[in-house]
């Protein structure tokens, strides 16, 4: 029943589900207690989190991004390559 109403809760009014839910006036001392035994304290454990180095290097060797890199490299070559060929024909154009 409560994963029906969890669910289905954002169709119903909210104080119909916090009355279902038994959570209109927030939980007692005594459910607190036995969640804290159950569940352990509510804190957020492991190291640090990702080093912003990390990100970096992730986002540019991205396979796509290197895909990318190499399109603008070969552009940038065919471009250089036109360009030499058609710098002594510009005044016949």
């Amino acid at each position: 029943e409560i994963f029906d109403i969890q669910l289905h809760a954002y169709l119903r009014p909210a104080e119909v589900v916090a009355q279902q839910l038994s959570t209109d006036n927030g939980i007692t001392d005594l459910e607190a207690e036995d969640r804290l035994g159950r569940y352990g304290s509510n804190e957020l454990s492991g190291g640090g989190g990702v080093s912003p180095w990390k990100i970096l290097v992730g986002q540019i060797f991205n396979a796509m991004i290197l895909v990318l890199i190499m399109a603008i490299a070969v552009s940038f070559g065919i471009r250089s390559w036109k360009v030499e060929w058609y710098v002594p024909l510009v005044g016949f154009g």
